[in-house]
C-alpha cells in the first residue's frame, strides 16, 4: 500500500511539475466533462456511436494522457483490492479471447477484450482522481445526475399520458433513449438515478428541507419504472430502498415502507401487467426453461465460457422466440465459464461488504452500494453484458463501483 496512506496523509495522484494549478483547473474539467456526459445520457437519443466517442476525446484520453500511464499512479490503485479484481478480470477477459482465438481464428475479439478492459480501468480511475481532489466532486456527480433524471422523467412522464390522453395507465412505456430504448432498459436507468436521490435524502437529515427535497426527486425518478410496468426493477428498487432505510437506521420509514408496499406490491404490479401485451407476459416455466437451456450451452464451455467480447445468447430459441439467459449470473457463467463467473461474484459481493460498512461516510458510497444491490437483485430477472461501456450496465455497475473503489484507495481522504 502507498506511504502515503499508511502515514495518513492525503492520498492522491501524483502530482505534475507544472503545480497544483494545473491539476486543480484539470481535475475541475475532467469532473465537468464526465458529468455532463453521464446526465447527457438521460436525454441523448442519436447514434450511441457519437455519443461514445465524445467521452472517449473529451474525458478518457486527456486522463489517459497526462494521468493515467503513470506506474506510480497505477500502483496506487492497485493498493484497492476492489481495483485489482477488476484487473485480473480484465486479464482473464483477454485470456479467454486468446482462447478463443486458437480455435475460430478471429484475433477481433481480442483486441476488443483488451479495449474494453483499458476503458473499464480507465473509468475507475477517473473517478478515484476525481475523488483524491475533494469528497466534493462525487457528491456534486451525484446530485447533477439525480437533477438531470427528474427532469428527463417528468418530460417522459408527460409525454407518456399526452400520448394516453388521460392521466391513467395504458400501455408500457416505451424508452426513447439511445441507452435505454426497451422499457426495462428504461426503468434501470431511472432507478439508478432513484436511487442516487434517495442517498441524497438520507444524507440531508440535518436539513428537512433538503430532506423533502431530495425525497421528491426520487418519487419523481420513480414514476418511469413503475410505469414501464417492468417486474424485476420494480423489486430490485423496492429491495434497495428498505436495506438503504434500515443501513440509515430509519426504522420507521422502512416499517411502514414494507408494510405498506410490500402488502400492496404483487396487486399493483398485477394491475399494471393486465395492460402489458400478452406476448410479453412471461410465466416462471419460461424462466425455468431459458436458464435449462443456458446451463446447457454453459456445460459445452466450463472453464473459459464463450468469450467475454459481446453479449451471449443461448445456442437455441426457447419456445420458438426466447434468446437470452435473462440472468446476468447464467450470461457470465455462459461468458467467462466457471472461473469468470468466481472472479465476478467475488468482485460483486466485495463491493456489497466495503460500499455497506462505508455507507453512512458519503453520498457517493451510499449511491454506489445502493445502485450495486439494485444490480445485483435485478440481475435474477434480466441479462446484460456486464463488459460493455459506456453503456447501461456501464452506469449500472462500473462507475458504483469505482465510488467504492475510491473508498478502498483514498481512505484518510474525507470524501471516505
Amino acid at each position: 500500500m502507498s506511504s502515503l496512506i499508511q502515514s495518513g496523509k492525503r492520498a492522491c495522484f501524483l502530482p505534475l511539475k507544472a503545480g497544483g494549478i494545473f491539476e486543480e483547473w484539470f481535475s475541475r474539467y475532467l469532473w465537468a466533462s464526465f458529468s455532463v456526459f453521464v446526465v447527457s445520457v438521460f436525454f441523448y437519443s442519436g447514434d450511441i456511436r457519437i455519443h461514445r466517442s465524445l467521452y472517449y476525446i473529451l474525458v478518457f484520453a486527456p486522463f489517459l494522457i497526462v494521468y493515467g500511464l503513470r506506474w506510480q499512479n497505477v500502483r496506487l490503485m492497485l493498493s484497492s483490492r476492489l481495483f485489482s479484481l477488476v484487473v485480473i478480470l480484465s486479464l482473464f477477459a483477454i485470456a479467454s479471447s486468446f482462447v478463443r482465438l486458437l480455435s475460430t481464428g478471429d484475433i477481433t475479439n481480442l483486441f476488443d477484450s483488451i479495449r474494453y478492459g483499458v476503458l473499464l480501468l480507465g473509468t475507475i480511475s477517473i473517478t478515484v482522481f476525481v475523488a483524491s481532489r475533494g469528497n466534493q466532486y462525487l457528491d456534486y456527480l451525484c446530485r447533477a445526475f439525480a437533477l438531470g433524471a427528474a427532469i428527463s422523467a417528468l418530460i417522459a412522464v408527460t409525454n407518456y399520458f399526452n400520448e394516453e390522453g388521460a392521466l391513467t395507465v395504458g400501455g408500457r412505456m416505451d424508452g426513447v433513449l439511445a441507452y435505454a430504448g426497451h422499457p426495462i432498459k428504461m426503468a434501470e436507468l431511472y432507478a439508478v438515478a432513484a436511487i442516487s436521490a434517495l442517498a441524497l435524502s438520507l444524507h440531508s437529515a440535518y436539513s428537512r428541507r433538503r430532506e423533502i427535497f431530495w425525497s421528491a426527486v426520487y418519487s419523481l425518478c420513480a414514476i418511469p419504472i413503475f410505469l414501464s410496468q417492468s417486474r424485476g426493477p420494480i423489486l430490485a428498487l423496492f429491495v434497495t430502498t428498505i436495506v438503504l432505510l434500515v443501513a440509515f437506521k430509519r426504522w420507521r420509514l422502512a416499517s411502514g415502507l414494507i408494510v405498506l408496499v410490500g402488502v400492496g406490491f404483487l396487486s399493483i404490479v398485477n394491475s399494471l401487467i393486465e395492460y402489458r401485451d400478452p406476448l410479453y407476459a412471461d410465466t416462471v416455466w419460461v424462466r425455468i426453461a431459458i436458464w435449462e437451456a443456458a446451463l446447457g450451452d454453459w456445460w459445452k464451455n466450463p472453464i473459459f465460457g464463450t468469450g467475454w467480447v459481446g453479449p451471449q445468447s443461448v445456442s437455441e430459441l426457447v419456445r420458438g422466440r426466447y434468446h437470452q439467459p435473462h440472468n446476468v449470473y447464467l450470461a457470465v457463467l455462459l461468458q467467462g465459464g466457471l472461473l469468470g463467473f468466481l472472479l465476478f461474484v467475488a468482485l460483486l459481493l466485495r463491493a456489497l461488504y466495503v460500499g455497506l460498512g462505508a455507507v453512512k461516510n458519503s453520498v457517493a458510497i451510499a449511491a454506489g452500494f445502493g445502485v450495486i444491490l439494485f444490480f445485483a437483485v435485478n440481475g435474477f430477472s434480466i441479462s446484460r453484458w456486464i463488459y460493455d461501456n459506456p453503456d447501461l450496465v456501464w452506469l449500472e455497475f462500473w462507475v458504483p463501483l469505482a465510488f467504492i473503489v475510491a473508498r478502498e484507495v483514498l481512505p484518510c481522504q474525507r470524501c471516505n
